[in-house]
């Protein structure tokens, strides 16, 4: 695994993939050329003459015109330098500078991701245990707050039905209390004490 490991380490500049790729065509091309057809041959020798030139001139093409684009992150010490080279702090200031609610929006999908990031790391459960559970934890993550259902049922996402079902069981289970304020029901997470 080591010698593979510095097999990729040796590899990582897009020059030396280039002159492997180009070494590669030119064995496979020595391999095979005895086994071309006569009239198909000529074709072949130009196919091998042509295409490693051809790839490393187009290389050297994107090196003289686009030099950025061949650099990686991970090919500087500090990556500040890598987005300096990018220029991307100012395409970032400009891009701010255009839309000026990109932040709050960020956020936004930030909080979206970070939500879909909980719901998978959840245990695999189906129907009303998947509920039920979702319920418990949303009571244990808010402990000592009260909630109404329609809270719970807002804050988890679930059907008001489930939400009511899932709070029924927990309750039977001796897992969440339930307490009336304002002429409403509300429930909170109780921990057992033993």
């Amino acid at each position: 695994m080591k010698g593979y490991q510095n097999i990729m380490k040796k590899i990582s500049n897009p020059l030396t993939i280039i002159g492997l790729f180009a070494g590669i065509a030119q064995v496979a091309g020595t391999v095979v050329l005895p086994h071309v057809n006569e009239e198909l041959q000529n074709i072949f020798i130009w196919y091998v003459i042509l295409f490693p030139t051809i790839l490393v001139i187009s290389f050297f093409l994107t090196l003289n015109l686009n030099r950025r684009v061949l650099d990686a992150p991970c090919d500087f010490e500090d990556e500040q330098n890598f987005m300096a080279l990018q220029k991307i702090g100012q395409k970032i200031s400009k891009l701010r500078e255009d839309n000026p609610n990109l932040e709050k929006e960020l956020i936004t999908i930030q909080n979206e991701l970070k939500k879909v990031y909980e719901r998978e790391k959840r245990p695999f459960l189906m129907g009303d245990e998947y509920v039920k559970y979702d319920v418990l934890k949303h009571l244990k993550d808010n402990k000592g707050k009260v909630m109404s259902l329609r809270e719970l049922v807002d804050e988890t996402g679930h059907s008001f039905e489930a939400v009511a079902s899932s709070l029924s069981i927990l309750l039977l289970d001796m897992k969440v209390m339930t307490t009336i304020e304002n002429d409403q029901q509300k429930w909170l997470y109780w921990q057992k004490h033993s």
